[in-house]
């Protein structure tokens, strides 16, 4: 069984003699190799859902090492007790993913001595989490498959200051293995990043005006992410009807914003439409947020002060939506000449 680059770089990052534990282990290849090579002396190989497992311990018998190697059916680290691996683990799933794995592993991570993790994206977010919860990163890392770049990180336990915000995008270049590779890595990044404004930019006036409005677009997407902020604080008292359906705006709203973030950065047609027609999501959902919200001040007049904060709140995530919806249509028109991502006819500009 030969493992693939990303695979082989993760597993050179596990120290020689740990227990390891797998978590989302798939096919359990990393766990296989170490074994047969002599680099740990056994595994827990852990995945939420049982036809990987099953995949998982198929491979660990046909391979002659469900001796020393363990299947377990477990949502994250829940069912990892304390004491029973020296190294975790975490690759192949998305940054807020990962974070949340963590959070749910207080029970036993006090006794691990050493995280193993490549998040697919938000890795800002994983070193941040690392750094609040006393660990340090100690060695960085970046594998090429096919063309695309997987970083990945080793922590320890031990508090370091939180470090600058570049530093928690990009990493330690001090501790970084392949730094040729992250060198490509941002090259690559800044080239998509650059694609969009240059097409528009090369559609003349009319393009260079669409250019600044993106970016226009941006910053108003984070002011009135503040303005929410800012409400949040201030609010106090029980629930709400409506908070469950903000909730649920909110995670659309953030769905759109990513969306036309990554349609701009990928120069993406398809992600771009998928935005826009999220559009009319957020838009149902103010609609019964407000509904309710109406409901609540005719039924209570007492809660008519939060009431109106909530609205304010829902106002601002339908704002966040028609902003992500501007992105989208300028890089459609950077892409193909109309506005629209689904088809050619002009939309009026939102505010």
């Amino acid at each position: 069984m030969q493992l693939s680059n990303r695979m082989r770089k993760l597993a050179s990052l596990v120290t020689k003699g740990n227990r390891l534990a797998d978590v989302g282990t798939d096919h359990a290849y990393i766990p296989i190799a170490l074994v047969r090579e002599g680099r740990i002396p056994s595994a827990l190989a852990m995945d939420v859902n049982q036809g990987p497992l099953s995949r998982a311990r198929e491979h660990i018998r046909s391979s002659g090492l469900d001796t020393y190697i363990e299947t377990r059916l477990s949502d994250g680290l829940e069912k990892l007790r304390s004491e029973e691996a020296d190294t975790v683990l975490i690759a192949g799933m998305g940054g807020m993913l990962t974070v949340r794995i963590l959070e749910g592993g207080f029970h036993c991570l006090d006794t691990v001595q050493e995280l193993i993790l490549q998040p697919q994206s938000d890795i800002q977010e994983v070193r941040k989490w690392l750094y609040v919860h006393g660990y340090r990163i100690v060695a960085e890392d970046v594998a090429e498959e096919d063309g695309k770049y997987y970083p990945m990180m080793k922590a320890v336990p031990g508090r370091e200051g939180m470090p600058q915000e570049a530093e928690l995008y990009y990493g330690n270049v001090e501790l970084q293995r392949a730094p040729d590779l992250l060198c490509a890595c941002l090259l690559k990044q800044l080239a998509r990043e650059q694609n969009v404004m240059e097409s528009l930019r090369r559609c003349g006036k009319e393009g260079t005006k669409r250019a600044r409005e993106v970016e226009c677009a941006m910053e108003r997407i984070g002011d009135q992410a503040a303005d929410i902020a800012e409400i949040a604080c201030q609010m106090g008292g029980a629930p709400l009807p409506g908070r469950l359906h903000i909730t649920e705006m909110t995670q659309a709203a953030m769905k759109m914003v990513g969306g036309s973030v990554e349609a701009f950065v990928k120069s993406d047609l398809s992600l771009a439409k998928r935005v826009a027609e999220y559009d009319d999501v957020v838009d149902g959902l103010f609609l019964q947020v407000k509904g309710e919200l109406t409901e609540l001040i005719l039924a209570d007049a007492s809660a008519a002060g939060e009431a109106l904060d909530l609205l304010m709140v829902a106002k601002y995530l339908e704002r966040i939506g028609d902003h992500a919806v501007n992105v989208a249509e300028w890089v459609a028109y950077a892409l193909t000449g109309s506005r629209r991502p689904e088809g050619p006819e002009e939309s009026g500009e939102r505010t």
